[in-house]
Order: structure tokens, then sequence, then C-alpha cells
């Protein structure tokens, strides 16, 4: 296929075939609107598809037959670029004119999340919404924070048809999980994996960041981009720079079906129309905002519902970041970011 988005994984492509089908300080926590000091993830950053595709489900299985069939399976790790020469090359600017309105997106995107998994004490909140058929609304919520080893992550969702609320913390070499269908998160069942297996469920540990594989290998250049969006670009602002970038629906999301499977029980793999991400920093390139636009189609029990959502994430650091929550404890999170 000649359009980057057409792109599949088979290097032989394959013909067109159906699917079968921790210890912390107790307290609410309250979330600060507004706020860009410093998440989608899916479910860290791309909670959006991932708790989302529950809503609809059973609804418009003959769109889906639209779609091309993608082969998930590569290793995402095919499609990254080598985060230590990006970061010479950022540490190189920085040293000498100071300005990044030259970078790729793909670049000032990666240097960003790793200036922000450099912090000691970090934190994120996300709200957002994902539309299904018939137009019905899933509210999307999440939010991370770590404190020096230990990481904490919340991905919530609910609507008239289906409601998730999950938590999970990262300490050591192990992941507790507790999820369910309500707020009572100490009423949910705790389960504890290896770091290594719950990313291998989830397509990342919980002390890691971006869900997306963003490379020079994954990006769409171009004026027009699938998703209607601004083309992938990298500008300055008064504050800082805002990144543009669209996506490939398939090498992107590798970690991200993983992830979108796992949470919702998926009968086959989603297929993505599109994905893009608007990245804002500050003038140093520390994360402060992500809003995340993308549309799949997700597939159970033989049908299938297409779903286009967004997700706006505010990250804070030092001072300004949150701490991990007690289990018993609740996030109030604005209506908007």
């Amino acid at each position: 296929m000649n359009n980057e988005n057409e792109e599949i994984l088979n290097e032989e492509p394959a013909a067109e075939t159906f699917p079968e089908i921790a210890s912390v300080p107790s307290g609410t926590i309250t979330a600060k609107p507004g706020k860009v000091k410093k998440r989608i993830m899916t479910i860290s950053i791309g909670l959006l598809a991932s708790i989302a595709i529950g809503v609809g489900i059973g609804f418009g299985a003959a769109r889906f037959f639209k779609h091309d069939i993608y082969d998930y399976a590569n290793d995402a790790s095919a499609y990254k670029d080598d985060i230590s020469v990006t970061m010479k090359n950022y540490e190189r600017l920085k040293n000498s004119s100071g300005n990044y309105s030259g970078m790729k997106a793909y670049d000032l995107i990666n240097v960003s999340y790793n200036l922000y998994s450099q912090q000691e004490k970090s934190s994120s909140i996300g709200v957002g919404v994902s539309l299904a058929v018939m137009n019905t609304r899933q509210v999307i919520q999440s939010r991370t924070a770590r404190e020096g080893d230990r990481y904490f992550e919340e991905s919530n969702s609910y609507s008239n048809f289906v409601s998730i609320y999950d938590r999970m913390y990262q300490e050591g070499g192990t992941t507790t999980t507790y999820w369910g269908g309500n707020k009572n998160y100490p009423g949910h069942a705790a389960k504890a994996y290896s770091n290594e297996e719950y990313a291998e469920m989830m397509g990342r540990q919980v002390s890691e960041g971006l869900i997306y594989v963003v490379s020079s290998k994954t990006v769409i250049e171009g004026d027009s981009t699938p998703s209607g969006d601004a083309p992938t670009s990298v500008k300055k602002t008064a504050d800082g720079y805002v990144a543009e970038i669209e996506l490939k629906r398939s090498s992107a999301v590798i970690n991200y079906v993983k992830q979108m499977q796992t949470i919702s029980n998926l009968a086959s793999k989603p297929v993505f129309d599109y994905v893009h991400l608007t990245v804002y920093t500050d003038a140093s390139l520390m994360l402060k905002k992500m809003v995340t636009h993308e549309k799949y189609t997700a597939v159970m029990a033989g049908f299938s519902s297409p779903c286009e959502g967004t997700l706006t994430t505010v990250y804070q650091i030092g001072a300004d970041a949150e701490g991990i929550p007690e289990i018993g404890d609740t996030t109030t999170y604005p209506e908007n970011l």
C-alpha cells in the first residue's frame, strides 16, 4: 500500500482476511484543573482506547469488515529510535542555541518524556471522552504518580453501559493490581505480578510512560493527516513548544493493542483508523500537557464498535506533583483540563 497509514507489519502483505470473530499518605486527593505544571493510559498515556472500547460492543459489525486486518505480533523495539542518540542531540542544542524548533516532532516528544521520567516526584491527571455508536458517551479518567522507586496508576471509565475502575501499584519487582467495576478499590481483588508479567499483559510497566511507539519509523509526514488534525510539526510558542504528530496505525500501537485486549477482553485485536498526539512542553522541553485523538474499531463476540475519543493529560513535577494514594483514597477529577 502506498499510503503510510496503510502500513502493515508483515514483511510481505498478507491477503485480506476476516477476524475470528505500598505505604503512602492517606486522604482524599483533589486534582488541580488547568494547572499546567506537567499522562493518553493509553491507559498511562493510552487509556483512551483501552478502557473505552467496552462501550458499544455489539453494534456495527458490518462496518468492521471494511477494515484491513493487521498483525501486531512484531516486537515494538524494532520500531524505536535510539534514545541515547536523541538525548545527545538534545544536549548539543541545549548547550548551543537552546532553540529546539528545528527538532523532529518524534524526537522532541521522546526527549520531553525522557526528561519527565527522570524526575523523582511526578504525577499526571487526565480526563477525556470516547464516543461510540449511537453517540454513546464514555467518560475517561486517568492518574499517575511517582515517588522515588514507587509508581502508581489509576484508570477509570464509565457510562450507562460499562464501568471500569482500576488501580496499579509498582514497587521493586512487583506490580499489584486492583481491578474492578466501581470506585470501591479496597473491595477489588488484589493480584500481584512481576513487572515483566504485567508488561506482557499491558504493553508496558507502570513505571514506563508513553505506550505509543513514537519514532522516525512510526510517524506520518505530509500536509494532510488521516485524523484531520494538524500535520506533524514542531512550533515554538511564548511558553515553550508544541509538537503535533500523526502516527501510523499499526507499528505505533503494538504495545497499546496488548493493553486494549487485556482490559476489554476483546475477541480479536482492534483496528485503528488514526492516532494523533499534540504535546506541549516548556522552553526546556519538560513535558506539560498532551492531547490524544484517536479512532479505532473493537471486536467482541463477533460484533464490532467504532469509537472515536480524545484525552487531555496534564503533568506535574516536584512540589507541584501529587503523591501516591492509599488504596482507600479517592481522586476528584475536573470536568476539563
